[in-house]
């Protein structure tokens, strides 16, 4: 894998040196109850900053993890963070984070974040029963150890 996965398009922003499709083996999204063959990548950046994502969208349950350089302190939320860390890394802990039912973790790098976004999909017969938070401690523990930084 390369140092660099995406360049930065604003100067003197870091590079994006993280991307969970590639790093994370699917033995873990398994791990977890995810299937790792319904995991799609995306590079883009928002607004000037860099982003790369990977999405697995269950048949209850929408799971992201994305890297992006937006620097630690402007990342913004839009619900109140629990500080915690992660095998030694700061970490925010966001349950709630855009709905009363989604869930948002933050691991800070060296580069800006690397995060993981969760939501349950409700209705029909999907039967998820739990909160989008539900496993989201134990992912990024899993995970953090695969940042490089």
């Amino acid at each position: 894998m390369s140092t660099s996965l995406v360049a930065s398009t604003v100067a003197g922003l870091p590079d994006v040196t993280f991307d969970a499709c590639e790093v994370i083996e699917d033995s873990v999204f398994r791990q977890f109850g995810l299937d790792p063959t319904r995991k799609t990548r995306e590079e883009t950046s928002v607004g000037e900053k860099d982003l790369v994502a990977c999405r697995i969208l269950q048949p209850d349950r929408s799971i992201s993890f994305f890297a992006q350089n937006v620097p630690w302190e402007e990342i913004p939320l839009s619900a109140p963070a629990q500080s915690m860390t992660i095998n030694g890394r700061e970490t925010l802990y966001v349950p709630d984070s855009l709905t009363e039912d989604s869930c948002a973790l933050l691991m800070r790098t060296s580069f800006g974040a690397v995060i993981i976004d969760t939501f349950p999909r409700r209705g029909g017969t999907n039967g998820f029963t739990g909160h989008a938070c539900d496993g989201v401690v134990e992912m990024a523990e899993a995970i953090e150890p695969l940042i490089t930084d």
